[in-house]
């Protein structure tokens, strides 16, 4: 790869519309060239401190070839070059920047970095992908971008010499210098104590030494004829020089001069100098459930004090994501948010997201603290122990079937798509839903862009999910969505390859995703697909691999521990039922078959036991083991229920097995003795529905109705308080509202209940009394007082209460 240092402007720019709105200019008519007078500084230049920016580039999924490590060595790259300058470099921010354009440098990726991302009072530096790029678009300039090919080079200082007036030495876009330097000052980089240089085309002329080579990059005079003499006796190890990178080591003293004097020609420069120090050791702890950040107080006359900023619901992408929400004196050094309660967010899976900025006696603000965020779902739950048990949750928004649900990072679960029953119809539906794990409540998310089923849901390293093709109403998609964990949103990736739903989605130890098989379904009839593909989380696409040796849909599939995946049961379009078991090697790209069930099964599911086997169930009284190491499959002791169809089997913490569904019957497989045992049946029948294990070892169990299993093997468990109470408010919705809200409450047995709303000072304004039944109930409030009258905008806290428990939830009124 050819290494090249890019200047888009080598005169200086008209301040493009990047800094128009920010910056008050000179006016450059007033410089008659580039090559303006510096000023003499004898030996002492004035101390500069320069504010930076650090972007840290990263493809859409998966790694950034740069490093926080290298990015702490380009800083002191930079410091050290400038040091005899008196000019220090201060990093002020650093961020993740998640975007493959920019990462692979893709025309135009430069300037929409610029524009989306740049600072009025900091050089931005973006670091890049393997693009070879080093640019700062303009001389002057606040923007610098280098690719990773320059890592452990000073090529950053060479760019940020760009940044700060430098032309190369080599450079003619003004006049050629005469070698003997008899236009030094006003020709090539105009600055005399850098001699007259060619271009040395990036080490050709230079040896191992850093000696000059001569007649190599010189080889005609003025007037184009062929010399035996070269005339030039360059510095080859001056940064701005296009010489070997093993050579670039020092900046010249008239270099230093001439960067001087451009901070008073240059409104641009003069700005990154930092006037007010930025609030430091910002940190937030939990006090009542609201957020106290506390940071290290500024010992400054010209301080007047902070503004706290807050993101609610956004990607931490950028500094304009977050609002001002106060400002306080400059003795105060913490701030307590009695906006956001910790334990119940109005936005699921987000967290809030601060810094503090100083602000200066003329209005300037300073650059921002570090960030720090205050994580959701981190009040203390009772420990309590029980026996194997059900304990009814409240329901989805839209309770369903055949849906997918996903632990996400956080250890909420993500519920998407589905089918559901509307007037004794099965509609398909694209609504997602989270389940709070902490406060035991739902909450609509953006929804799929296709309403599926059929559809498979995984996680991806970076914690986003990816969900693969279905059925809609018009047959199987190619469809492939993402939700991005950051940005709560579902986005369009790279399509598949073939249309499939009922298929099934595997993450391999790489990573990677491997899609096996599945039905097309189309208007013309259904086929049932051998083939496979891979989703390559790198590169965002969908690569074709070995087909499977008997096409199936509604199989089973898992990841054995070696790495290779099992493929059982299923059945071809139509119904035939598919007996043979195959293993895929990721590493050889093929597929075997490996053996024969014992029993035909049209819906399996397959569990991984601690041991290595797996466990196969469905369409049968009796499961059976597959045993990788010698590839025989062996029937388990018979089971005490019927599992035909729609069941779902989960491992759980001690090693046992358990499976729910087809009725209301739960059993538990013990592989040390090979046999099922009864365990708490479910309350209602369920089929067609997911089990999630979470973080402490509980069963969630999602669909028509929702429940959650603990398991007595485990000793303690924990869990939230109100499932042991006879009172909980469920949820409500909408919150924030402008008009009405309906407040859903459960209730364990028939009894009255007083219900309340307090202002956030704490006075009474409305009360009532509710008749409540055992189960879910609701009450609507219209947002007025007890008077009938309409009460202001503002937080409120609804209370109700029984003869035994109180419980609490704010409301947002929102006009």
């Amino acid at each position: 790869m050819s290494r090249f240092f890019y200047i888009a402007i080598l005169i200086p720019p008209l301040f493009n519309n990047v800094y128009s709105n920010n910056l008050e200019c000179i006016n450059t008519a007033d410089i008659p060239d580039y090559c303006i007078e510096t000023q003499n500084y004898g030996d002492q230049f004035p101390r500069r401190e320069i504010a930076i920016f650090f972007h840290h580039i990263y493809p859409d999924i998966g790694p950034s070839v740069v490093s926080n490590e290298n990015i702490n060595e380009y800083l002191t790259f930079i410091n050290n070059d400038f040091n005899d300058g008196n000019i220090s470099f201060v990093e002020v921010g650093r961020q993740i920047i998640r975007n493959s354009n920019y990462y692979n440098n893709t025309p135009g990726s430069f300037q929409s970095l610029k524009n989306s991302y740049s600072h009025v009072n900091a050089i931005d530096i973006y670091l890049l992908g393997p693009s070879g790029a080093g640019d700062t678009g303009s001389i002057p300039s606040q923007n610098v971008v280098i690719g990773s090919e320059w890592l452990g080079s000073h090529v950053i200082s060479h760019e940020i010499g760009h940044a700060l007036g430098l032309l190369h030495t080599h450079d003619f876009s003004i006049e050629i210098e005469d070698p003997i330097g008899n236009n030094c000052s006003i020709a090539g980089d105009c600055v005399c104590d850098t001699p007259a240089d060619p271009d040395l085309h990036h080490g050709e002329c230079v040896d191992g030494n850093c000696d000059y080579i001569p007649l190599v990059c010189y080889d005609f005079n003025d007037s184009g004829d062929v010399v035996d003499e070269d005339p030039y006796n360059p510095d080859t190890e001056n940064i701005m020089s296009y010489t070997n990178l093993e050579c670039l080591n020092h900046f010249t003293f008239g270099q230093f001069e001439k960067i001087h004097s451009s901070f008073s020609f240059y409104q641009i420069l003069s700005d990154v100098e930092i006037i007010l120090s930025a609030p430091s050791n910002l940190i937030w702890t939990n006090v009542q459930n609201h957020p106290l950040l506390q940071w290290s107080l500024i010992n400054d006359p010209n301080l007047i004090g902070y503004n706290i900023y807050r993101a609610l619901g956004e990607s931490d992408l950028h500094c304009n994501y977050y609002k001002k929400i106060d400002f306080i004196s400059s003795d105060e050094s913490e701030y307590l948010d009695f906006q956001i309660d910790i334990a119940n967010m109005k936005f699921a899976n987000n967290k809030a997201r601060y810094y503090v900025t100083s602000v200066h006696t003329n209005g300037k603000e300073s650059f921002h603290s570090n960030k720090v965020q205050a994580p959701t779902k981190t009040r203390e739950r009772s420990v309590v122990t029980l026996d194997n048990s059900w304990n009814i949750l409240p329901e989805m928004n839209k309770p369903r079937t055949h849906h997918t649900a996903t632990v996400l990072e956080t250890g909420d679960v993500l519920v998407a798509g589905g089918r559901i029953l509307t007037n004794n119809v099965m509609q398909l539906i694209n609504q997602c839903e989270i389940f709070d794990v902490i406060d035991y409540s739902w909450t609509i998310i953006d929804s799929l862009n296709d309403s599926k089923y059929g559809h498979t849901s995984t996680k991806l390293n970076n914690g986003d999910i990816l969900v693969v093709g279905g059925e809609t109403e018009y047959g199987s998609i190619v469809c492939v969505e993402r939700y991005d964990i950051d940005d709560n949103n579902w986005v369009f990736m790279d399509t598949l390859l073939t249309p499939r739903a009922n298929h099934t989605a595997t993450k391999l130890l790489d990573g990677n995703i491997l899609i096996i098989g599945g039905f097309n379904v189309s208007p013309h009839g259904e086929t049932s697909l051998s083939s496979c593909e891979l989703f390559d989380e790198q590169s965002n696409s969908f690569i074709d691999v070995a087909p499977l040796n008997e096409s199936r849909g509604n199989h089973a599939a898992i990841r054995i521990n070696d790495g290779r995946v099992l493929v059982v049961g299923g059945s071809k379009a139509w119904g035939v039922e598919i007996p043979e078991v195959e293993l895929f090697d990721p590493n050889e790209n093929t597929w075997t078959v490996v053996g024969t069930m014992l029993y035909n099964r049209r819906s399996p599911q397959v569990e991984l036991l601690n041991d290595g086997r797996v466990l196969i169930t469905g369409n049968s009284e009796f499961g059976e083991i597959y045993d990788p190491t010698t590839n025989e499959l062996t029937q388990t002791e018979e089971m005490i229920g019927d599992y035909r169809y729609g069941h779902r089997t989960i491992g759980l913490n001690d090693g046992t097995v358990l499976i729910t569904g087809s009725g209301v019957n739960c059993e538990i497989y013990d592989p040390s003795t090979n046999q099922w045992s009864n365990t708490a049946p479910l309350p209602t029948y369920v089929n067609h529905h997911s089990l999630s294990k979470l973080s402490e070892g509980q069963i969630l169990l999602t669909g028509n109705t929702n429940y959650f299993f603990m398991e007595s093997t485990t000793g303690t468990a924990k869990i939230h308080p109100t499932l042991l109470q006879s009172l909980m408010i469920h949820q409500i919705y909408p919150n924030p509202f402008n008009s009405s809200t309906k407040i859903q409450f459960i209730s364990k047995e028939s009894n009255e209940i007083k219900f309340s709303i307090f202002s956030i000072s704490g006075e009474e304004i409305f009360n009532t009394t509710i008749r409540a039944k055992s189960g879910i109930n609701s009450f609507i409030w219209s947002g007025i007082d007890s008077k009938d009258k309409l009460v202001p905008s503002g937080i409120y806290i609804a209370l109700m209460s029984n003869y035994s428990n109180t419980v609490t939830k704010k409301i947002s009124l929102l006009k």
